[in-house]
């Protein structure tokens, strides 16, 4: 629990240009990724052989005025051998999108902006019926604040759509594995 904290308060109180003095390097070691046909025609990620970037294809089969996105990362633990969950978030994206420039949190502008960097995808919703691309996406080392220890971290990220009763539709779920040095 108390590892938790520590994560959360980092991650969202602490900003990451007082923490650029050091690049960091991820490795991206593998990906596991399922879509739901009646959202996504085509969602692809392909790691490079140096592991240090992926391309990513999205392709919306239809408009998505609405998207919620829970995002967790866990922490490989050799004595159990499982990724520990460190935090998870379940936020609604559009709004997250909305409110970004005015956001106090750092490491969430920062990564965003990272994100856009790389591919085309709308900084707004709805996510229209297109295709969306992102070539040689990986973190700018100087993206990546160094009081986050060494170690390999999976993160997961599901997309999903909220039904009338309260239930998730989901868009997207992927799992990505990576090695931070």
């Amino acid at each position: 629990m108390h590892m938790k904290l520590f994560f959360i308060v980092v991650l969202l109180i602490l900003p990451t240009q007082a923490a650029k003095k050091k690049s960091r390097n991820i490795y991206y070691l593998g990906t596991k990724d399922e879509a739901n046909p009646k959202y996504l025609r085509q969602f692809q990620v392909n790691i490079s052989k140096a592991r240090d970037s992926m391309n990513i294809l999205v392709e919306f089969g239809q408009d998505v005025r609405d998207m919620w996105l829970t995002v967790g990362v866990g922490l490989w633990q050799r004595s159990n051998k499982n990724f520990r969950s460190i935090f998870s978030y379940d936020i609604d994206l559009c709004d997250t999108l909305k409110r970004i420039k005015s956001s106090k949190i750092e490491v969430l502008k920062v990564w965003l902006s990272n994100l856009f960097k790389y591919g085309n995808l709308s900084t707004d919703c709805p996510f229209y019926k297109s295709v969306y691309l992102f070539r040689n996406f990986k973190f700018d080392k100087d993206s990546i604040p160094t009081y986050i220890p060494a170690g390999k971290y999976q993160t997961h990220l599901c997309g999903y759509r909220k039904k009338m009763d309260g239930s998730k539709d989901i868009v997207v779920s992927s799992y990505l594995t990576y090695e931070l040095k």
